[in-house]
């Protein structure tokens, strides 16, 4: 939660610096917050397909097809 905390902050120094109106703040922070969820969504996937795989193998979690997973998304 502490990584999307520093995106949102992120995004609003850019908006200041960026001089954007208030329309324009709205619409660049909504994008920022879909990336984020999108970003989230993905990682979390990768990590149950992760977890599920190992359970159904007997197997430690394998972090090479973790990290492939998420570059893949």
């Amino acid at each position: 939660a502490n990584e999307v905390l520093k995106w949102n902050e992120t995004a609003l120094k850019a908006v200041v610096a960026g001089g954007q109106n208030p329309v324009q703040v709205t619409r660049t922070l909504a994008m920022v917050h879909a990336a984020v969820h999108d970003a989230l969504h993905a990682i979390l996937d990768c990590l149950g397909e992760t977890i599920w795989a190992a359970q159904r193998g007997g197997t430690p979690p394998d972090s090479a097809a973790y990290l492939e997973c998420i570059c893949r998304k």
